[in-house]
């Protein structure tokens, strides 16, 4: 049924959640916002009263075990995710889990798995970038634009830990954020559906300041995720890659994502949401006029609610949040042993 009634629980409600899910879901016919619990009683209260959400639990526990709730939105720092998601899945509801799906790629089998043997939904949440394009990329390349495929070059650079007195963000902790490392999964995620995914990497990393003081004032942190890294390997396609990040980069700019062929070439221009294109035999580049009715946007919300409706995996699903989390293990593991390392192994 199109409007068929789903009750949803939020365990965790932080910024993403109140400014982009909360509000998607409240324009869908037939949602309703059974239940919350957030990191205290008080703050689970603030967003309860904005939203409208009936009941405010004192844990994660009361969400899942909500008799009003049919699905869970898991909008917590990643270490949380496979407890919850699993917990979720066991009591029979479904799930959607904020980006990125676990803290390694044992985490999101565990989640894959326990999810196959239900049925229910499941969805995690996909990065904004690039939506705009991302129809009219994924269409040319599956037409032939490319040719063969020879190159995929990704770089985005940040000033977001250019200062040492910059707080410790909880990105910046392996406890809370697992392998992930700056925007390194959320683009190989958009790769992966433009391009395909790397097939061994070799990588290194440098973490420049190695402690930040802590967001409470209390005193002062360790850093223990990179704040730069640099890959090189081979796609899955044959292609090579090559990649860079870094967050202490002081007037950044040309962050792109970049598919080379030997037929044509395509551009992504990350900062102005622009696609450029280049084929043979003349190669001259030219921005991709992309007609409104061809345009991707931010539908997430939509799309876990109609593929519950429809007994379905939302798009993207946990088997494609394995992938990255594969791909962003097998860097961990380049970086730190210093050899390359294959991505289907970890």
């Amino acid at each position: 049924m199109a409007d068929e009634r789903i009750g949803l629980g939020f365990i965790g409600a932080g910024d993403i959640v109140r400014t982009r899910h909360l509000p998607g879901f409240e324009k869908i016919p037939g949602v309703e916002f059974a239940a919350v619990a957030n990191r205290s009683r008080e703050s689970a209260s603030r967003v309860a009263a904005d939203f409208g959400i009936a009941d405010v639990c004192d844990n994660w526990r009361g969400v899942i075990d909500h008799p009003n709730v049919d699905a869970v939105v898991i909008g917590t720092w990643p270490y949380k995710h496979s407890e919850y998601g699993i917990a979720a899945l066991e009591a029979g509801k479904h799930v959607f889990s904020q980006a990125r799906l676990a803290m390694d790629a044992a985490d999101a089998r565990r989640m894959v798995a326990a999810a196959a043997e239900t049925g229910l939904t499941t969805m995690v949440c996909p990065p904004p970038h690039g939506m705009r394009v991302e129809p009219t990329v994924m269409r040319m390349v599956a037409d032939g634009f490319l040719g063969d495929p020879v190159h995929v070059v990704v770089r985005h650079f940040q000033p977001s830990y250019m200062e040492a007195a910059t707080p410790l963000h909880w990105r910046q902790i392996s406890e809370y954020s697992g392998f992930h490392t700056l925007t390194l999964g959320i683009f190989a995620e958009i790769v992966g559906r433009w391009f395909g995914y790397a097939a061994e990497v070799s990588a290194v990393d440098a973490i420049f300041t190695p402690e930040r003081p802590l967001t409470d004032g209390s005193g002062s942190g360790a850093v223990s995720r990179p704040d730069s890294v640099f890959i090189a390997g081979r796609m899955e396609s044959g292609a090579t890659l090559s990649y860079a990040f870094s967050g202490v980069v002081g007037a950044p700019s040309g962050n792109v994502i970049e598919g080379y062929g030997l037929s044509g070439s395509l551009r992504y221009l990350a900062d102005e949401d622009v696609l450029l294109a280049a084929s043979a035999p003349d190669w001259v580049e030219e921005e991709v006029q992309i007609a409104p009715a061809d345009e991707g946007g931010w539908r997430v919300e939509e799309e876990f609610i109609q593929a519950i409706r429809e007994g379905r995996s939302g798009n993207p699903s946990w088997e494609e949040g394995l992938k990255y989390m594969q791909f962003v293990e097998a860097v961990e593991e380049s970086a730190r042993t210093g050899r390359s390392a294959s991505v289907s192994s970890v």
